[in-house]
């Protein structure tokens, strides 16, 4: 793990600013110019330049970053916080446009994350991912978005996209992004027998989200198939660790370790909850299936090294400008094979299989 061992300065300051604590290891500092450049440039990689910001803010100032990084730093969290501010408002103007054809939608991931963060407004923002409950027409939908001048597009995944203004918005039918059609029954089960609850934004406004137990399979789930392709970045393990920490109590951990083995998910969960602890300060006692034995470790550390090298899905691959065709994705898939297959195969296999076919048809009611 020298890859990672040589990065401890951007773990601590991470570890700091996740958990708004002070600094454990300050032998690690100060850092030269030329190592600060470099935390800086992988917070950026990582999309957790908020998070290495109030980190290093636990540090003497004589210690801070040198000046022309400190102000790139501080350019960076300005825009985070504007895009936030950006999404906040699309946030609500969507929901309203969604309601308005007899739906609530369910807002999934990213922005609702983001609030169980000290400060919502440093995390790195992406696109808005609704889930349409069952019984919403997505071809229905697409049909009233056009209707008001949108421009809708499907994805392969049978989701549906469009912009508002500049912000991204996804209309998904499937909550946990499992392929297997096996696994069809448990999610329904699970949906039947735990009800969404609802939100406070940041901006004061309330949305209707998934159960914290929905949310953490939905996260992992999420994590394991962009694992699978084009890469995940440490920002979507820092979420899963302020939501372990935050809603600790607030689900049945026996009830969630059943329903990751029901998906397929139980290898993964457990090599997961590791290096949330061991690498991201997260509880022992927060996380439902934390081990550290050598040979969990030893997977979780493969894991890590595979993260650190990808950057915030896969963006920072030499390979990246082609990442969006299905060739390229599909060829991620086969370089992952031996995570896929330590983890979930049959999702590699379902996964292509879609690839491959082409685009799913809309859900139909």
């Amino acid at each position: 793990m020298d890859d990672v061992r040589g990065k401890k300065p951007f773990f601590e300051l991470l570890r700091s600013g996740l958990w708004e604590r002070e600094v454990i290891d300050r032998s690690l500092f100060p850092l030269s110019e030329e190592e600060w450049k470099q935390v800086y440039v992988e917070s950026r990689r990582q999309t957790v330049q908020g998070l290495l910001y109030k980190g290093f803010q636990y540090l003497p100032e004589e210690w801070f970053p040198p000046q022309d990084v400190l102000f790139k730093w501080l350019a960076d969290v300005n825009a985070i916080e504007e895009a936030n501010r950006t999404m906040s408002q699309a946030v609500t103007d969507t929901a309203t446009l969604l309601r308005e054809i007899g739906v609530e939608p369910v807002l999934m991931k990213g922005h609702a994350v983001a609030q169980l963060y000290e400060h919502p407004e440093w995390r790195s923002c992406g696109d808005i991912d609704w889930y349409l409950p069952d019984g919403m027409n997505l071809q229905q939908t697409s049909n009233y978005l056009q209707s008001l001048g949108y421009t809708p597009e499907p994805a392969p995944d049978g989701s549906l996209h469009f912009l508002y203004g500049e912000t991204d918005v996804e209309l998904h039918w499937q909550l946990i992004d499992i392929l297997h059609p096996g696994k069809e029954k448990v999610i329904q089960t699970l949906q039947q027998t735990d009800s969404f609850t609802s939100c406070q934004l940041d901006d004061g406004n309330t949305v209707c989200v998934p159960s914290p137990l929905q949310s953490l399979l939905m996260l992992h789930a999420h994590l394991m198939k962009h694992a699978f392709t084009v890469g995940v970045g440490m920002r979507q393990f820092c979420d899963l660790a302020r939501a372990y920490h935050v809603w600790k109590g607030q689900y049945d951990k026996p009830t969630l370790l059943s329903y990751m083995k029901q998906l397929g998910m139980e290898k993964w969960g457990r090599d997961v909850d590791t290096l949330l602890v061991d690498y991201l300060g997260v509880p022992a006692d927060d996380v439902p299936d934390y081990e550290g034995t050598d040979s969990t470790r030893k997977h979780s550390q493969r894991l890590l090294r595979a993260v650190m090298e990808w950057g915030n899905f896969g963006q920072h691959t030499k390979h990246w400008r082609a990442a969006h065709s299905k060739q390229y994705t599909i060829g991620q898939i086969l370089r992952n094979t031996p995570l896929s297959m330590r983890y979930a195969p049959m999702e590699m296999i379902y996964k292509v299989k879609n690839l491959m076919i082409g685009q799913r048809k809309y859900k139909q009611i």
